[in-house]
């Protein structure tokens, strides 16, 4: 093992590729454990490259302008999260749009490009982002950035590197931007876990038990550097109204270890600090449960519609979704039958209530329906959950 010393600059000129880098297509083909799991990240519709210089308006869900929006803005560690929030949308039928860039972190502050040179593109981009999002006026702001530019920040837009003020620089670029955004909802999403080596590469190299090799202890996943800025960011935010912090180190890190791929083996990461589109996906209950706390956030739509022919009719059940930002969640849910059946006099059935399932007294045997389950709080209505009885 390496002293100390020298792993911290080799995670240090990681971060720093790793920030601009576009994730090729093909880095599945590295190992077969990871196939179909990862995507150019960078590639992204919405994902801006370095060299733009303007924010655009990208609908990740555009929906009706009635319901609330919600903006994800910050660098490629914001983006990673895309995947995630967009269900989140789906479920509680919200507006999504991204403000993403790569290399360009939410805190207005200067900085290097990967290859050392000036970034003034960042600078100007996030100007018109935070122009954008104050024109908009969304209900939230999901804001996430990348805590290693340490050696990336530079006095002004061609001047030195910032050193061992790193913190004080960070500091007043960050509440720049909390002044930018204020009297808006904000989700403050803490920097993900960092790891020595691409996980598509070690996991071609480890095999069975081994895999946890390519995981790291907490305290090395979470350095000295992204400590400091958690710290700066999250004592900067807090006592702001409708403000909501999310930590989602807990969902990577288990007793004090860190690991890239979860129990099964399947991938958390696409390489050293970026979720894969599935594991993004799968944290859209967290990131739910935040936003709930920045805005009136209606119920999500109810889990697992099954309907079950039993006592000469039909039960029908579900799992619930998130209440969102209510405090009571019920439900509706409509039983219409189809095709042959609405000619021969088959009725319409409804049910509401608090409880997870709806009976719908004697029908005939074969009769089919198609079922819509809603779930309805003092906030608002979910996106209607859909099934049907029978094949």
């Amino acid at each position: 093992m390496g002293s100390p010393r020298r792993v911290v600059v080799l995670t240090a000129s990681m971060v720093v590729a790793m920030l601009f880098a576009v994730i090729p297509v093909g880095l599945a083909q590295e190992g077969p454990q990871v196939r179909g799991t990862t995507v150019a990240l960078a590639a992204q519709s919405c994902h801006e490259g370095v060299p733009v210089t303007r924010a655009r308006v990208c609908w990740v869900r555009r929906g009706k302008a009635s319901r609330p929006l919600v903006v994800l803005f910050g660098d490629s560690h914001a983006n990673h999260l895309s995947p995630g929030l967009a269900r989140v949308a789906a479920k509680h039928d919200l507006r999504l749009l991204q403000l993403t860039k790569s290399g360009c972190p939410a805190p207005v502050v200067h900085t290097t490009t990967g290859a050392g040179d000036p970034h003034p593109q960042c600078f100007s981009w996030r100007e018109s982002a935070l122009d954008l999002i104050q024109k908009l006026q969304p209900d939230s702001v999901v804001l996430a950035s990348s805590s290693h530019y340490k050696d990336l920040l530079l006095t002004k837009e061609s001047g030195s590197h910032v050193g061992d003020d790193y913190r004080e620089t960070w500091r007043a670029g960050f509440e720049q931007t909390l002044q930018s955004l204020a009297g808006i909802g904000m989700v403050l999403v803490r920097d993900t876990p960092l790891f020595s080596e691409s996980l598509p590469r070690c996991l071609a190299r480890e095999r069975g038990a081994r895999r946890k090799t390519c995981g790291w202890s907490q305290g090395r996943a979470l350095d000295p550097t992204h400590r400091a800025i958690w710290s700066i960011e999250a004592g900067a935010s807090r006592g702001r109204p409708f403000t909501q912090e999310l930590e989602l180190t807990t969902a990577v890190c288990q007793k004090s270890f860190c690991s890239p791929v979860d129990p099964g083996g399947t991938p958390r990461y696409a390489d050293t600090d970026h979720f894969t589109p599935r594991f993004s996906a799968s944290l859209w209950r967290r990131l739910s449960q935040s936003l709930a706390g920045t805005l009136a956030l209606p119920p999500s739509s109810p889990e697992r519609v099954k309907a079950q022919y039993s006592r000469a009719g039909w039960l029908v059940r579900w799992k619930r979704g998130h209440p969102g930002s209510a405090s009571a969640v019920s439900y509706r849910t409509t039983l219409r039958p189809t095709g042959k059946w609405r000619k021969r006099g088959a009725q319409t059935i409804s049910c509401s209530g608090r409880a997870l399932s709806c009976r719908s007294g004697k029908v005939p045997a074969r009769a089919t329906y198609k079922i819509s389950v809603t779930a309805v709080s003092e906030v608002g209505v979910s996106p209607p959950a859909r099934s049907r009885t029978g094949r």
